[in-house]
């Protein structure tokens, strides 16, 4: 059995950094025969070291928080999920390939050809589509959404469905306007 989680993600805290992992082997050491202790002892040597407030802030939270936060925090979650893919399928140019399982992300694929050269400007650094449309989409509608291509899914957008619904609302009314202005819908 190998079982992680981190502060940052249940507690939606990004940066925080301070996660666990737990390792507990079957009878024929299944994971000891795999490499699996080398290869996290060999990740624990890289500096990703929580700040100290953080590693004293963490007993207390995961004590003290109420079963019904996480309850109401994947609720949320998921019914931002589902909000974000029925936006998706109504804005042209951009494509639901995947819906989220339990991600706080959801990642529509861009349209590279239908964008084409309808994003202003020229693109001499040669970036692909998805960093100058979600460059676009910032300067033009004061929406972030990172590009796919951090996450080695180029002509992808990635945008955070754990916010408040109107948030989600308001960012997706700006999304879908940017999509139609520039596909001249």
């Amino acid at each position: 059995i190998l079982s992680c989680s981190a502060l940052s993600k249940r507690f939606l805290v990004p940066g925080w950094r301070l996660g666990w992992l737990s390792l507990y082997d079957d009878a024929f050491e299944s994971l000891k025969q795999a490499g699996v202790k080398e290869g996290v002892a060999a990740l624990c040597q890289i500096g990703m070291t929580p700040s100290s407030i953080t590693q004293a802030a963490a007993p207390a939270i995961l004590a003290n928080t109420p079963d019904q936060y996480h309850a109401d925090l994947r609720a949320t979650i998921k019914r931002g999920a589902k909000y974000c893919v029925e936006r998706c399928r109504q804005c042209p140019g951009l494509d639901c390939v995947y819906e989220p399982q339990g991600a706080m992300y959801f990642m529509p694929r861009v349209d590279a050809k239908a964008f084409a050269g309808k994003l202003g400007g020229e693109n001499p650094k040669g970036e692909s589509a998805d960093i100058v449309w979600t460059k676009a989409l910032l300067a033009e509608r004061n929406v972030f959404m990172l590009p796919g291509t951090l996450f080695g899914a180029p002509d992808f957008a990635r945008i955070v469905t754990a916010a408040p619904r109107e948030v989600l609302c308001e960012a997706w009314d700006r999304i879908d306007s940017f999509c139609r202005e520039k596909l001249g819908q």
